[in-house]
């Protein structure tokens, strides 16, 4: 079976048909970066070791990414509900279009910031067809 084909003719449309906005938010990160003190503005400076040499005067760690995608809600059956593993206000999300997401992401559906508390992929062979993210308010 062609899973390739099936993600992109039949999964990745029917998402971004009755999807909803949604991003993944991934915390700042400073691999990458050197801090150094700028004697001239009397200010730390992280510079961006590689191509391109960005220079920012904020901690990068400090600052979160964004990446924009598309999902489809889908509600927990009675029987999903245990209390424990899946709680009554969790919310279940569909998605493709977004990095690979990590319990450390955030889920940002509107408004609402949501807490990633397992993220699975459905992947019958070696193509991920989809990620199936449960979620939680903060």
């Amino acid at each position: 079976m062609d899973y390739t084909a099936l993600r992109d003719d039949l999964v990745i449309p029917m998402i971004e048909k009755y999807c909803k906005a949604v991003s993944l938010r991934r915390p700042g990160v400073t691999t990458g970066w050197t801090k150094t003190w700028n004697a001239a503005e009397g200010r730390y400076q992280w510079t961006l070791i590689a191509a391109p040499y960005t220079v920012v005067y904020v901690d990068p760690a400090a600052v979160p990414v964004d990446y924009s995608g598309h999902a489809v809600e889908k509600e927990y059956e009675q029987t999903e509900i245990d209390g424990s593993t899946v709680l009554a206000n969790d919310r279940l999300f569909l998605t493709i279009d977004i990095p690979i997401p990590t319990i450390a992401d955030k889920f940002v559906v509107g408004s609402s910031i949501l807490t990633i508390v397992s993220a699975i992929a459905i992947q019958p062979g070696a193509v991920t067809l989809v990620w199936k993210i449960q979620c939680r308010g903060i």
